[in-house]
């Protein structure tokens, strides 16, 4: 899929040069021939209302009379804090349209190089955190969205906790910030999405097998440290997790209660 930057001059300041290879800027008087001319999927990345406000204030009814086509190739990726009235506006034009704010989403720059990298279904581009029904919906590289639940933020081991009012994303969209709290995106899609979840399952598989490797992914992903154990000392949680021992069934239980989980549980990670 081809990728273009609507800006204006044909210009982004700062970064062209190291734009990805498969990423072309075009001006915004460009806009509508390039879109509806091209027959491949497409897909548009833009920031701020002004630039896009521009580009179809060019536009006259030979544009709007193509629009099956524009539902049929186009994607949209809109960087701003956009009014309903836009977003419905722009869905109905649009084979995607992704509205990402910009306080939440990830710089330009690395978007554009998770949207032409691989697998970015794997990264975070944007989300937006909604305190009333405590979630917290991320948009993926693909343009796909997954809405994960607000406790899944659960303080970490040196007591630092989320704070949802300042959420970010780091990192080229591996790392989600809440304040000065950090989770690993991988951690959470892990989690939440089991078609993602096989996969890395199976890759990790090629790697560590067995009870222990099951154990320190959960942990890792629930983000504690083999000392947030109570009952069981680290160095035990470290040879379980080394495959030196095998640990008992009260062990185990022991494990899955401050894991928050039931014990078979763990071995499916």
């Amino acid at each position: 899929m081809k990728t273009f930057v609507l800006a204006e001059n044909n210009r982004i300041e700062g970064f062209k040069a190291t734009l990805p290879r498969k990423t072309k800027v075009v001006g915004w008087e460009a806009f509508a021939q390039s879109a509806v001319q091209t027959n491949d999927d497409s897909l548009w990345v833009t920031e701020g209302l002004e630039t896009l406000t521009r580009a179809f204030n060019t536009l006259d009814e030979t544009f709007y009379k193509q629009q099956n086509e524009l539902r049929r190739h186009v994607k949209l990726c809109l960087i701003a804090d956009a009014p309903i009235e836009i977003r419905r506006w722009l869905e109905a034009l649009f084979k995607d349209a992704i509205i990402i704010s910009q306080e939440s989403s990830l710089p330009l720059e690395q978007l554009l190089e998770v949207l032409n990298g691989k697998n970015p279904e794997r990264y975070i581009i944007g989300g937006q955190v909604d305190e009333m029904t405590h979630t917290v919906t991320l948009v993926r590289g693909d343009l796909n969205s997954i809405v994960v639940p607000l406790s899944t933020f659960r303080p970490s081991g040196d007591g630092v906790k989320p704070d949802f009012s300042s959420f970010s994303i780091d990192d080229y969209g591996q790392t989600l910030k809440f304040g000065s709290y950090e989770a690993s995106t991988d951690a959470v899609l892990y989690e939440f999405d089991p078609l993602y979840r096989r996969t890395r399952k199976a890759e990790l598989a090629k790697k560590e097998k067995g009870f222990g490797a099951s154990l320190r992914r959960l942990r890792l992903q629930k983000g504690l440290r083999q000392t947030d154990f109570p009952e069981i000392d680290a160095r035990e949680i470290g040879r379980i997790e080394r495959g030196e021992v095998k640990p008992r069934k009260s062990t185990i239980e022991k494990i899955a209660s401050s894991l928050g989980v039931v014990p078979k549980e763990i071995s499916t990670h």
